[in-house]
């Protein structure tokens, strides 16, 4: 497996849009982002520090 780029230098976007005005809102988006977060988070898979950008709203 190839070297990923380091994760203290390293920022990612995950972008989910759940919160509409003309149509139903989708709260599973936000769930389903929590998945990628998590993995890309955690150290034995990237190590992404749980502050690097991340945000959520």
């Amino acid at each position: 497996m190839g070297l990923l780029s380091d994760p203290d230098r390293s920022e990612v976007v995950l972008i989910g849009v759940l919160d509409y005005t003309s149509l139903e809102n989708l709260p599973a988006v936000a769930q389903k982002l929590e998945g990628p977060r998590a993995a890309l988070t955690d150290p034995d898979v990237w190590g992404l520090p749980d502050t690097a950008g991340i945000q959520r709203g």
